[in-house]
Order: C-alpha cells, then sequence, then structure tokens
C-alpha cells in the first residue's frame, strides 16, 4: 500500500482540465431539474411535498428536486440505520479501511462531476471546489491508512540498526500488506467490555467498561485461517483466546519490534537522535531494555554532543520543575497546562501520540525533533505564564470538585535561603 500523500488541488491552467469541469458543468445544466426519488435500503418512494435545491448564483434555477421524507420514513429510515449497525459493528478494521479507500477512488473517477456540482449547487468558485474535493478524498485515504498502520513493527522492514532494508531498486521493503492487515483484524474479532459491575446482561457489544478485562464471544469470532506477518498463517476453527495470543506472539518475534520501538524509546527517555548503533544495542525484555538504554555509553558519553539531548514535551517538563523543586500536585492544574501547551494528557488527536518520532528539528531537517511537533511560539509564550504561575510561591488552589484533591504547589523557602549565594543555588 502506498503511502499517504494529499490530492494535488487543480489551478484549471491546463485546457484540457478546464475543459473536463465545463463538459461537466454544461451536463449538469442539461439535466437541471431532473426529480429524484426517495431510497431507503431497496425501497423507493415518491412523496407529494418535494425539497427543490436552487444555484445560489441564480435562484429561479431549480438544480434538482428531491422528496421531502413523512415522520414514517424518517423512522424507517433510522430503523434500517440501527439494523445494519448490528452487522457493521462486527465488521473488521481491515474491512472498513477498504471501504473508505473503495468510495476515496470512487470520488477519483468522478472528480469533474463533484466539481462541477460544487460550482453550480454551492456556490465555490472552480479552485476552491476542487479544494473542497480534494480534502474529502484526503480524509477517506488518510484514515484509511491510520487504521491499517496501528501495528508496532512500522511500515517498512528494518536492519537491527534502525535503517530500513531496501530490494533490489533500492527501494525500502513493506512490512505488510493488505492481506496481512485483514488477517490480524479477524485475528482479533469477537471481543468485547466485560459487563460492568451489577449489570444483569452480558452480551457482545457490552458499554465500555475498563476496570476488567475484556471478554471473547465465540460466536462472533471468525474461526477462519489467517495470514499473519513473515508467511504465519493460523489454522482455522481456533477460539478466539487462542487466536489473540497467537496474533500477539507473532507481532512480537518480529524482527522489526526490537529496533522500531527501541529506537522510540531512545527518543522518550535519552535522545531525539541516537545513532544506528545505539538502536542495535538494547535487547531483551522490558527491565533489561530499559537498563540498557540508560546506561549505554551513547547515553553517557555522548560521541556527537551537538546531535544529543531532546526537547521535553509539556506535562514532562511541568512534572520534572515540580520533582526538581520537591512540588507536590494532584495534577489537576498540571493535565490543564499541559493541554494549553498542546499536549491534553490522554487526548492525543491520533493513536501515534501527541507528535510523530520523526518529526523534523524546524531549524535542522536534518535531524528529529518530536516534542516539537507541539511546540511554537504561542507555546513558548504559555509556557512562559504557566512557569511564573508554578514559581510565585503562592501555588495553586485544590480544585473543589475533584475528591481528593491537594492542589499544586511548591515550597520555595529553602531555595531562597541559598539566594545569597548563586553558586551555591545552581550547584
Amino acid at each position: 500500500m502506498n503511502p499517504f500523500t494529499n490530492m494535488p488541488i487543480r489551478r484549471f491552467q491546463d485546457d484540457a482540465e478546464v475543459s473536463a469541469v465545463q463538459s461537466a458543468l454544461e451536463k449538469l445544466q442539461s439535466q437541471a431539474g431532473t426529480e429524484y426519488a426517495l431510497a431507503i435500503g431497496d425501497r423507493s418512494y415518491t412523496n407529494p411535498a418535494k425539497l427543490a435545491s436552487t444555484n445560489p448564483a441564480d435562484p429561479d434555477q431549480v438544480l434538482a428536486v428531491f422528496q421531502k421524507a413523512t415522520r414514517e420514513q424518517a423512522a424507517e429510515a433510522i430503523d434500517l440505520a440501527a439494523e445494519t449497525f448490528r452487522s457493521w459493528r462486527s465488521t473488521s478494521a481491515g474491512d472498513r479501511a477498504q471501504y473508505l479507500l473503495k468510495a476515496a477512488e470512487a470520488l477519483r473517477s468522478r472528480r469533474d462531476q463533484a466539481v462541477a456540482t460544487l460550482i453550480l449547487e454551492a456556490g465555490k468558485n472552480w479552485i476552491e471546489a476542487d479544494a473542497d474535493f480534494a480534502e474529502a478524498v484526503d480524509f477517506l485515504e488518510y484514515y484509511a491508512r491510520e487504521v491499517l498502520q496501528l501495528f508496532t513493527i512500522g511500515l517498512w522492514q528494518l536492519n537491527p540498526d534502525g535503517s530500513q532494508k531496501l530490494d533490489g531498486q533500492g527501494q525500502p521493503i513493506p512490512s505488510y500488506d493488505q492481506d496481512t492487515v485483514e488477517g490480524f483484524a479477524h485475528a482479533f474479532t469477537g471481543w468485547t467490555y466485560a459487563p460492568r459491575p451489577g449489570a444483569t446482561r452480558n452480551r457482545f457489544g457490552n458499554p465500555s467498561y475498563y476496570d476488567a478485562p475484556m471478554i471473547a464471544f465465540e460466536d462472533h469470532h471468525d474461526t477462519g485461517s489467517k495470514k499473519l506477518l513473515n508467511g504465519v498463517v493460523l489454522p482455522g476453527g481456533q477460539s478466539a483466546r487462542a487466536d489473540l495470543e497467537a496474533a500477539l506472539d507473532n507481532i512480537f518475534n518480529h524482527p522489526n519490534v526490537g529496533p522500531f520501538i527501541g529506537r522510540q524509546l531512545i527518543q522518550q527517555l535519552v535522545t531525539a537522535n541516537p545513532s544506528p548503533a545505539y538502536v542495535a544495542r538494547p535487547r531483551g525484555d522490558r527491565k533489561a531494555v530499559r537498563r540498557a538504554i540508560l546506561t549505554d555509553t551513547e547515553a553517557l558519553n555522548p560521541a556527537q554532543p551537538s546531535r544529543f539531548g531532546k526537547l521535553r514535551e509539556p506535562i514532562v517538563q511541568l512534572t520534572h520543575l515540580l520533582r526538581a523543586l520537591g512540588g507536590s500536585s494532584d495534577g489537576v492544574w498540571l493535565r490543564a497546562q499541559a493541554a494549553a501547551l498542546g499536549q491534553p494528557v490522554y487526548s492525543p488527536a491520533t493513536v501515534f501520540n501527541f507528535f510523530p518520532p520523526d518529526y523534523d528539528l524546524p531549524d535542522n531537517p536534518s535531524l528529529d525533533g518530536p516534542a516539537f511537533g507541539v511546540f511554537n511560539a504561542s507555546a513558548a509564550f504559555k509556557l512562559s505564564g504557566v512557569l511564573a504561575t508554578a514559581l510565585n510561591g503562592k501555588g495553586v488552589a485544590a480544585d473543589p470538585s475533584v475528591p481528593g484533591a491537594i492542589g499544586t504547589h511548591i515550597d520555595l523557602s529553602r531555595w531562597q535561603a541559598l539566594a545569597a549565594t548563586p553558586a551555591t543555588l545552581v550547584a
């Protein structure tokens, strides 16, 4: 699968582009006034009450006539949607992504017609209409790929040092294909939330509940064979738990896991730009990897100090400040300030965290600066205000609506006692 790229917006400086949209406009003009039936599932309705769509540039021109639904027809459509959702909610993530990609392709094939419709029916100028169309396609393409990239191995096969493996033509080799994505999606079917305490019903699709492990409903699990990574195929007829454990083992044992996760751990804990040799060294269980990362020779004695280090993300900046100065906090104020600085804790904009691990350092694109993805001039200005509040000696009062809240405070007395001797203060 190709990586996501934005659909280019046309500027209509090419005669062929102009001619294509002009032809689409003429076709729509010739069809002006066409009446369309109301479709609900496989049923079609023609009603006495109508709705007319007009050209905003020429309100007397009726572009199309639609049926005004009755109350009963609206209820029928809602019931049909609810019935359809019962099967849709069991549709795998891979299948849903494919629907999005197919919808994007269908739109692409009708680009001129869609742009002409936006021009006539919404009053858009040509470039604005084409930009709106491109945004719609981008939405479908981007979120389909967002679903397909939820794995722990990355998009491309990696060497132990984190560099990409290349094929005979010098191109990176994909880590997985669409069949693999669908295989994992089917392997993970059948799971839902555990019933809430006191619940009288336990069914597939239980309400969200995070205080107990998820449970499996075998009649909602796909029992067919599934293609996983590295050519592994799970046999059919296995239980939901057996497929889940086998799928997780398959991911864990992929050779990409070490360099892909290891590099990001190094970025979070030590430096944004570790050398390939540093990425290749930490291996083992979680405890061994953490120890290896923090005690590595490059962490303790970087060979290239000018490339070493990282920007702390907002919430880490604030918690580090409190730890360094012996402060105390219930986290309420810290969380609110981190959100104001571009990092709403527990609520990133995407599943890939608040910033990508390969975000370019603003003044040097050859280096990565992940946390700079949420740091800009506005955030820097806000940070000065946050620090002034944290260090004013008064603290932040507890939020009375939060049980057990203690507020946020830093006792500056021991630091003020050293103010007369600056060298001791910063020692």
